[in-house]
C-alpha cells in the first residue's frame, strides 16, 4: 500500500509493510525472535511494530537496515515512518522512556556508586 507524491519516483508506504519485512527476513534467514533480540525489544513490542501500533525509532531503523541488507531510507519507507530522520529523532527523543539497556546500566551504576561509598567510608574510618 502506498501513494505517489509529486516529484517522487518511489511509493511512500503509509503503513508498516509486513510482506516486505517478512520477505527480507526470509532472505536473511531471520525470524521475529531474532529481530526482537537484535533490536532490544520484547516479542510483543516487535508485534506492535508489525501491527503498526508502535513507531520505529531511528536506532531501530539503522539496525533493521543492517540486518535486512536494505538502506535506511527503504526501511523508513516500508516501515511507514513519515518525515525526515532528523525530525523523527527529535520527536522520539522528546519525553521518550529509556531503553531497557539504559535502565540496566543506570541500575548497575547506582549499585557501583553505593559500593564505592561503603569502601570509602571504611577507608576513612567513619
Amino acid at each position: 500500500m502506498g501513494m505517489s507524491l509529486p516529484g517522487l519516483e518511489t511509493q511512500v508506504a503509509l503503513f508498516f509493510d509486513q510482506g516486505w519485512f517478512e520477505g527480507k527476513m526470509a532472505v536473511a534467514g531471520l525470524a521475529k525472535p531474532d529481530l526482537a533480540r537484535a533490536l532490544g525489544l520484547t516479542l510483543q513490542e516487535l508485534q506492535d511494530m508489525w501491527k503498526d501500533q508502535r513507531e520505529i525509532s531511528e536506532r531501530e531503523i539503522k539496525t533493521l537496515a543492517l540486518l535486512l541488507g536494505a538502506s535506511e531510507a527503504e526501511v523508513r519507507n516500508k516501515g511507514g515512518v513519515q518525515g525526515s530522520p532528523e525530525a523523527h529523532a527529535a520527536v522520539a527523543g522528546a519525553g521518550a522512556s529509556p531503553s531497557p539497556e539504559t535502565t540496566s546500566v543506570e541500575a548497575r551504576l547506582t549499585r557501583l556508586e553505593a559500593t564505592l561509598d561503603k569502601i570509602l567510608q571504611k577507608l576513612s574510618g567513619d
